[in-house]
């Protein structure tokens, strides 16, 4: 007699959600269920939300934790369960329609993504002006990477 139960091989494709740790979870669903309260369940689902508008509020919230601060003055809520369902948000809006208003341009592949670097002198000559933001370069020959459109931290066109 097989001691393996068949729906194991099943379950073992799936995601294993016992590996979401439980205090994360409960955070995050406290943030959820004050936003329910004040606009309404799944509210990003009936109306199209805009990405920019949810990546600066994670990054507010992962900021003010890193600044020291826990506790949200406003929910009381924990900072990280603040940015943790901003993004949930928006992985579930990215499924079912969203504004993507990034205005990073996003690379082909994952693989394709490689920091330019450059030496300060290089810089300073102005071979590549420093941006705030990285964008996709497309300037042959950068010495920071080997091909044209890899992602470059220091700009070109």
């Amino acid at each position: 007699m097989d001691s393996v139960n068949p729906k194991d091989a099943y379950g073992d494709k799936k995601p294993d959600l016992s590996l979401i740790p439980p205090t994360a979870l409960l955070e995050e669903a406290r943030v959820m269920q004050l936003g329910a309260k004040k606009y309404g369940p799944y509210n990003w689902r009936a109306k199209r939300v805009r990405a920019r508008v949810y990546t600066a509020a994670a990054m507010r919230h992962i900021l003010a934790w890193q600044d020291g601060v826990d506790i949200d003055d406003e929910s009381g809520a924990n900072h990280l369960a603040h940015a943790r369902a901003c993004l949930g948000i928006l992985l579930d809006a990215m499924k079912f329609g969203f504004h993507d208003d990034r205005t990073v341009p996003k690379p082909t592949t994952l693989s394709e993504i490689q920091v330019c670097e450059l030496t300060e002198g290089e810089i300073a000559m102005g071979l590549r002006p420093d941006h705030s933001l990285p964008y996709a370069c497309t300037m042959p020959g950068c010495p920071g990477h080997a091909g044209v459109g890899q992602y470059c931290s220091y700009g070109g066109t």
